[in-house]
């Protein structure tokens, strides 16, 4: 997440990203979307004593108190589609699609 597209500077050596954890059900090869997650990350590039970035001060999706452990799995793996049963979560830096036929 931190090094895709979706990056905004906040100011100073802070920079807010994003991106998306799709639901999807599937049946018969067809998957359609039931839930949508934009997710934000806030990191800092300030550099610290040992020449490093301080780095990811946190993650957070607006107005949720509670973001299912799921979402975070999900976006970590974030070229990749992550199957339980008919359900499958699929990361993206842009929205995700309402349809796909699954392979």
């Amino acid at each position: 997440m931190t090094k895709g597209p979706n990056r905004e500077h906040q100011g100073g050596t802070t920079w807010r990203s994003h991106a998306y954890a799709g639901k999807y059900q599937c049946a018969n090869g067809r998957c359609k979307l039931i839930k949508q997650y934009k997710v934000y990350v806030a990191v800092n590039e300030k550099k610290l004593g040992d020449d490093r970035n301080r780095g990811v001060i946190t993650a957070f999706r607006e107005g949720v108190t509670k973001c299912p452990a799921r979402v975070g799995t999900t976006l970590s793996k974030i070229n990749a589609k992550s199957a339980s049963g008919t359900e499958q979560f699929v990361p993206s830096h842009t929205p995700p699609k309402q349809q796909y036929q699954s392979s």
